[in-house]
């Protein structure tokens, strides 16, 4: 993808869609989240491990990175192995599907993901980041 220029076209449109505001954490995250759902987590900060130096506090956006494509895992059944893991030993007891885990998993990502961003933003505005 970098010999193509795909990542330096990713790069360039994060920044210029993220722009400099206090809302591009939570941007940043959300869009964090979904892109580790749909093309997998260690893809995916592959791709845009690039472009964080290019973001406004970029270390700040390298912790959000790191927690939003850890906490992804949780979002679908597919997103972690240990997901799988759970759903196979349940067999037998519960069948346990893809919009069944989801109904449960999504409200708790959500909340796990706002909780987490909130903190990570109280810590850039602290200066602990």
């Amino acid at each position: 993808m970098q010999v193509s220029g795909a990542t330096a076209l990713i790069s360039n449109s994060a920044t210029r869609f993220l722009g400099n505001s206090g809302r591009h954490i939570w941007l940043f995250g959300g869009i964090s989240v979904l892109a580790s759902n749909i093309i997998s987590n260690v893809p995916y900060v592959l791709i845009i491990a690039d472009t964080l130096r290019q973001l406004p506090e970029p270390e700040l956006m390298w912790y959000t990175l790191a927690f939003s494509s850890t906490v992804a895992g949780n979002l679908t059944l597919i997103g972690s192995v240990a997901n799988i893991i759970v759903a196979e030993k349940s067999r037998g007891l519960h069948e346990l599907g893809f919009f069944e885990f989801l109904r449960f998993s999504l409200p708790s990502t959500v909340l796990v993901t706002a909780m987490g961003l909130g903190v990570l933003q109280l810590y850039g505005w602290l200066g602990w980041v």
